[in-house]
């Protein structure tokens, strides 16, 4: 199952064919640009998944920032890389745990995505995405995409709809 547009950001999801009741097991990828971000194949509990963005729901419409939308798609990255999950202070800290910028950060944090570092930033007009898959490749291996405000929300909130009608019907199975 595809959920948006790929050229744009999209969710790619499918059950496992012995996904295992509650658990859905099964296989879930982003798509931004076209680029794939996460490892498709490896699979993971849709469950999991489901329950992940569920909080990334909570916080859609909720991330405008005018000045960390206008940085550099590095500094952009590395500032809230360094706050998110550096392993040394960051003059950005207080602020960044102030203004919650974990509501930037837009990947489950599952198995699939462990080499996916994606972070999604807007103004009042549009969504920037700044991205980095595979987490060797230093400067280089820093992407940014500009979507459609909004295009990420919805695309989460039907991945959940979905994901959530399928876990209430094997959770009706349950004895």
């Amino acid at each position: 199952m595809i959920i948006g547009n790929k050229s744009e950001f999209a969710i790619e999801y499918e059950l496992a064919a012995d996904y295992g009741g509650v658990w859905m097991f099964g296989m879930i990828c982003y798509y931004i640009k076209g680029k794939q971000i996460g490892d498709y194949e490896l699979g993971t509990s849709l469950r999991d998944v489901m329950f992940h963005i569920h909080k990334k729901i909570r916080d859609n419409g909720k991330r405008i920032h005018e000045e960390l939308f206008h940085l550099s798609k590095f500094d952009l990255f590395n500032r809230l890389n360094e706050v998110l999950y550096g392993y040394k202070d960051s003059e950005y800290e207080e602020v960044g745990l102030k203004e919650m910028w974990a509501r930037f950060d837009i990947v489950p944090r599952v198995d699939i995505f462990d080499e996916s570092k994606v972070f999604l930033v807007e103004d009042k007009n549009q969504s920037r995405i700044v991205f980095k898959e595979g987490l060797s490749q230093g400067l280089r291996g820093i992407h940014e995409a500009y979507i459609t405000k909004g295009a990420f929300d919805r695309v989460i909130f039907e991945t959940y709809k979905q994901l959530d009608n399928i876990y209430d019907l094997e959770l009706m199975k349950q004895p």
